[in-house]
């Protein structure tokens, strides 16, 4: 599974995605028009690396390296599946893809944060 990361032009796709009702509860912001997010978008913008098919992004993920001592380490954060492609497997095969990158760049160890009232993204890391 090929990732690129997230650009400015990249916006108006990733904007409905993360503004989903069934998205954005868990993510880190408020809902908001495009106008509130763009700012925040630019502020993560450079973490994210996307996964997409012809003219649509299926899955966007955060990831952020530690640094220093720590620089063996991968914090994922803003894991999000475009609700028009859940529940088909792509979820697993983003994570799997990610661990088998992360390795080949000398990634020891990979930590994640879940809201507790996330049960279906509990469930997904349960299984993995």
């Amino acid at each position: 599974m090929k990732l690129r990361k997230a650009t400015l032009s990249d916006f108006d796709k990733i904007y409905p995605i993360y503004m989903d009702k069934t998205v954005n509860p868990f993510m880190s912001f408020p809902e908001g028009s495009k106008d509130e997010f763009l700012p925040i978008f630019k502020g993560f913008m450079s973490e994210i690396m996307l996964h997409e098919n012809n003219e649509n992004i299926l899955a966007l993920v955060g990831l952020t390296r530690l640094p220093y001592r720590s620089s063996h380490v991968v914090y994922i954060h803003k894991l999000a599946i475009n609700p028009n492609f859940q529940n088909n497997g792509l979820g697993r095969k983003l994570f799997e893809s990610i661990i088998t990158n992360l390795k080949t760049d000398g990634i020891k160890r990979l930590e994640l944060k879940v809201e507790a009232d996330n049960q279906k993204a509990i469930r997904f890391y349960k299984k993995i």
